[in-house]
């Protein structure tokens, strides 16, 4: 049974396919020349640039940084919800921008001049959403901190033994933020 460019074989349905009315048969086949051809270069990186000045490591290091630009913008976006905006007066949506564009500023100065780029933004973000203490009453605190992983690389990067202890006494929260003043001059 035929049907209008539809052929049933061994219970299969297989598109058949015309062109000026006559049956179109694909050809599958590997091109060995172009496959021989491409892993000559498999593994080289090629860069075109107008920087005659710079050293070929340096052109290279350039380029490599670019993605953290593309991270920024996707934080951004995603993290630091700089869109959508919800404000209309051109005055809010310049403190609107001028917060989000703060808040990546004081990421990147964590990220790359506290920890020395050994933790990464997304972690940072995490870390910084998720540390919670709940004060006792007594003087003293509760950690109800949920993402122990992120604590660990943050304790590990900076020392603070006491990061994620359950009972935390006001003394030792005072010294967590006087420890955090890790910026080299």
């Amino acid at each position: 049974m035929n049907l209008t460019g539809i052929k049933k074989r061994n219970s299969r349905v297989q598109k058949v396919s015309y062109k000026n009315g006559k049956k179109i048969t694909p050809v599958i086949g590997i091109d060995k020349e172009k496959v021989n051809e491409d892993l000559k270069y498999a593994g080289y990186n090629l860069m075109v640039t107008s920087e005659l000045d710079m050293e070929p490591l340096q052109i290279y290091q350039t380029y490599h940084s670019l993605w953290k630009i593309e991270e920024s913008f996707r934080i951004t976006k995603s993290y630091l919800d700089a869109r959508p905006v919800y404000v209309h007066k051109k005055e809010t949506i310049y403190g609107h921008f001028l917060i989000c564009y703060l808040s990546l500023f004081l990421l990147r100065v964590l990220e790359i001049k506290v920890f020395k780029n050994q933790i990464n933004s997304y972690d940072l973000i995490d870390f910084i959403r998720d540390f919670r203490i709940v004060n006792k009453g007594d003087g003293s605190y509760i950690n109800i901190s949920r993402n122990q992983t992120v604590n660990e690389k943050v304790k590990k990067a900076t020392g603070l033994t006491n990061l994620d202890a359950l009972f935390l006494t006001e003394k030792e929260i005072n010294n967590l933020f006087q420890n955090c003043i890790l910026l080299d001059s």
